[in-house]
């Protein structure tokens, strides 16, 4: 689709929940209240392309609640359009409860996401006619590792964009790099159809168990999939409040037959 017919530059799909961060460096079981923060890969992504100045739109399933709305409202406040959004009574927000790192101890991320209604997200039928006006589609593919039942819908995802000739960006990490070979296997075949890959060093690494560097794991995975962008990324703790990073990319031209 060409940049005049474009309604959205970015569309991205994913999940949505609530962080809950203890104040300071304190303990969860230490502290009596906690900061509220609304979070999510893809939702974050729609946020900074956004505030880019670029057209924006996020696909997701939240609870239809107070929480889920706050998440909802919070998108909004970015110029991010979440019309195509599904609400739903069944399930819950999603939690992450988190305990930012002081020597000797890192940064700690306790989940609780078990019953999220984006895991109960295979009952439902997604309106993907935004596609029909997007220049790029956003996967999450850790969200479809993450709640078990909800690779149909990325699926869907997947095929409309190809359908209505919108650049697909997939989005894989650390989900990805422990996942069940299964899994592994299920969410390569969305690199496929990807125009761009976006992945850590850890991940890429289950593509390509033989490989380490991260050039030439970016030159790999753009060969094995004829992506033309591929992105590895590497990161190494310093200390408990300093990562350095590393990254990769490898530019092609051209873009997928479809």
């Amino acid at each position: 689709m060409t940049e005049s017919q474009s309604r959205y530059d970015l569309v991205t799909f994913g999940d949505g929940f609530l962080r809950l961060v203890a104040p300071g460096f304190g303990r969860i079981e230490q502290v009596n209240s906690v900061q509220v923060h609304v979070a999510g890969q893809s939702l974050e992504t729609a946020v900074a392309a956004s505030r880019m100045g670029l057209s924006t739109a996020w696909v997701s399933i939240v609870a239809d609640n107070p929480l889920g709305q706050k998440i909802i409202n919070k998108a909004r406040e970015h110029n991010v359009d979440t019309s195509s959004s599904r609400r739903s009574e069944q399930g819950r927000v999603g939690l992450v409860y988190t305990e930012k790192g002081s020597a000797p101890r890192t940064t700690v991320d306790i989940e609780d996401m078990a019953g999220a209604t984006f895991g109960n997200g295979s009952e439902f039928e997604l309106d993907w006619s935004i596609l029909d006006e997007s220049r790029l589609l956003y996967l999450d593919l850790d969200a479809a590792i993450r709640y078990a039942g909800s690779l149909s819908l990325f699926r869907a995802a997947s095929d409309r964009a190809q359908a209505s000739d919108c650049a697909i960006c997939v989005s894989l990490g650390d989900y990805f790099a422990d996942g069940s070979e299964e899994y592994v296997q299920d969410i390569q075949e969305f690199c496929q159809h990807a125009e761009i890959i976006l992945t850590t060093k850890r991940a890429a690494m289950r593509m390509c168990p033989d490989e380490m560097d991260l050039e030439t794991l970016a030159e790999r995975l753009k060969s094995d999939h004829g992506t033309p962008i591929v992105s590895v990324t590497d990161h190494k703790l310093e200390t408990p409040r300093i990562c350095s990073w590393k990254a990769s990319v490898v530019i092609g031209t051209g873009t997928k037959n479809r």
